[in-house]
């Protein structure tokens, strides 16, 4: 790991400690670590922390200043959000429905200064039969609908009003229906309404599920984005807070018996020994606590800087991140065994999952899909090759998905 990444992790287990960072023992790029900050989506939350550095140690004025001025707008963004949230749930809660929040505001408030935890939506989760009745509430407020579902499959629906993006969720889990790991996640009722809970958190009286279902959540949420796109550190602190703030809530036996049934106790083995060294994640979530093997750790970290919150991605990794959300959606299907069934499989995906991992206004008609997904394969190609955005060869997307692959069936997270 980089030495500015590792001081970066530094900055940031001190912030969420709510304690003052070490000094470097090295001259810090803080060009370099702020980059990687905002790619990370963590710069607005330590910047206090930074800021607070002996200026012998700490970025430069001008740069110090360019970073405030970054806090500010995330801050004064999230104010937007939660305002506009607030006006959503006090409607909803008038016409006699109670929309349950999911993360964002549950996260956020867990951090020593909740305004610098940047979000880009609001997830809702709302029973079908609300729908009709948020959606009133929505364009009450002016908020224009940007996706409606076609069918129980595509789930998110997502509307707009000054830059709030609302994330409508009609279920929960994000699985093909009747799919192996969504019986599973059923049969775990962890969507049972009698388990929400009713709080005040930054001032909003808001439903959200109840703290061992949404730490479940949190984990299941973390794995899909390491799997198909890529997960962040920020992914790490949020995990580590709502742990370190609602242990007593979590039953650790419960726990590690779910992850069992979904194939995720390799996984988060590895993610809680992350989070016990670098973030003071409480070792009771581990009992059999066992620190990372380097090389395993090294993968793991390398793929989080690479990927990151906001998706810093090559072309390459954005690309064969379709081939690698169809391995794990058909998971009750085996990886192809050689590297030219591999090619096929990214060039040429299975229509029983291709709704799932492209493009929503796709036909109905799985013939038609699959013929209109190969014309905009060869529509992007083409379009790429003419420079006008980052090329990439069929070679670099397949060494990239072989790589990922490896180190996801490494974790046990691909069969």
């Amino acid at each position: 790991m980089l030495a500015d990444n590792e001081y970066l992790l530094k900055l940031l287990s001190s912030t969420i400690n709510r304690r003052p960072a070490p000094l470097p023992d090295f001259s810090v790029n803080w060009d370099l670590l702020l980059n990687e900050a905002i790619e990370q989506n963590i710069a607005s939350i330590i910047y206090s922390t930074v800021a607070a550095l002996p200026p012998s140690h700490g970025p430069q004025s001008g740069m110090l200043e360019s970073w405030k001025a970054y806090t500010q707008v995330i801050a004064f963004k999230q104010m937007a959000v939660l305002t506009n949230l607030t006006a959503v749930l006090t409607k909803s809660e008038s016409a006699g429905f109670f929309p349950v929040v999911v993360k964002g505001p549950l996260l956020s408030s867990l951090y020593p200064e909740p305004l610098t935890r940047g979000s880009t939506d609001i997830d809702l989760l709302i029973d079908i039969k609300d729908e009709p009745a948020l959606f009133d509430i929505f364009r009450e407020l002016g908020c224009l609908e940007s996706g409606v579902p076609a069918d129980d499959v595509h789930e998110h629906t997502y509307t707009m009003h000054n830059n709030v993006v609302y994330e409508v969720h009609r279920r929960l889990w994000e699985e093909r229906l009747n799919s192996p790991r969504h019986k599973t996640l059923i049969e775990m009722n962890l969507t049972e309404p009698e388990d929400f809970i009713h709080e005040s958190l930054l001032g909003i009286n808001l439903t959200a599920l109840g703290c061992y279902q949404q730490f479940i959540h949190l984990l299941y949420h973390m794995v899909r984005h390491f799997v198909i796109t890529g997960m962040g550190v920020r992914h790490l602190t949020d995990l580590t807070l709502f742990y370190n703030a609602h242990k007593d809530d979590v039953d650790t036996s419960r726990l590690w018996c779910d992850l069992d049934k979904l194939g995720y106790t390799s996984f988060c083995k590895i993610i809680f020994a992350i989070c016990i060294k670098y973030f003071d994640m409480e070792p009771a979530i581990y009992p059999d606590y066992q620190p990372v093997s380097a090389e395993v750790e090294s993968g793991i970290m390398a793929d989080i800087w690479s990927g990151g919150i906001f998706g810093k991605r090559t072309t390459a990794r954005e690309l064969s991140g379709r081939f690698l959300r169809q391995c794990y959606e058909s998971e009750d299907k085996p990886l192809p065994k050689s590297r030219i069934g591999f090619y096929f499989s990214i060039l040429f995906p299975s229509a029983s999952v291709l709704d799932r991992i492209d493009d929503k206004d796709l036909s109905k008609n799985k013939p038609v899909a699959w013929f209109q997904r190969t014309a905009h394969l060869i529509s992007r190609w083409r379009y790429r090759k003419s420079g006008k955005l980052p090329y990439c060869s069929l070679k670099d997307r397949m060494d990239c998905a072989m790589k990922r692959v490896s180190l996801l069936k490494q974790i046990d997270l691909l069969r």
